[in-house]
């Protein structure tokens, strides 16, 4: 079986990637729960602290949780923006994929990969990302694809990679 399809990451393809890939593990999210529990303490302390009568603790309090808060929604867009930034995901990326591995053709360069050498593979709504390594992912996009060949690449994945992620 023979795969190949050209694409562009989207904004969206980029957003779904952050989501997935660095929000998907569960230290990550471990560490933004203790986040928001700690700005809402902060609030909470800062609304107190503003009903007693003390406006210097309540702002001090107020700005903490506003900082807390604001790293949990800026670090996400920071995310996405490298990864538009990265000179490999600029441009159009063509995928070939066949019984022995796939190529990745990037405007930046290209990358030859034998079955093998994926650890794994997870598929999202919009993508499929197949993992070299714990981290370092190459990302398809389904856009790209009409809805025959999204089944194809998924029979070939399933196939071909000993344990798809979830």
């Amino acid at each position: 079986m023979t795969f190949e399809t050209e694409f562009e990451l989207s904004r969206e393809d980029f957003k779904e990637i952050v989501k997935n890939h660095v929000y998907r593990r569960s230290v990550r999210r471990i560490v933004n729960i203790i986040r928001m529990i700690i700005a809402t303490v902060l609030g909470i302390c800062a609304i107190l602290m503003a009903v007693v009568g003390d406006p210097a603790w309540a702002i001090f309090f107020g700005f903490v949780c506003l900082v807390v808060v604001g790293l949990l929604i800026v670090e996400p867009i920071l995310a996405v923006r490298s990864l538009q930034n990265t000179p490999f995901y600029q441009g159009k990326i063509r995928v070939q994929a066949d019984d022995s591995g796939t190529r990745f053709v990037y405007g930046a360069g290209d990358s030859n990969t034998q079955w093998s050498g994926y650890i794994r593979f997870q598929e999202t709504k919009n993508l499929f990302m197949l993992y070299v390594s714990k981290v370092m992912f190459r990302a398809i996009s389904k856009r790209a694809l009409r809805p025959e060949q999204v089944s194809e690449l998924r029979e070939m994945l399933q196939k071909k990679i000993a344990s798809p992620g979830k």
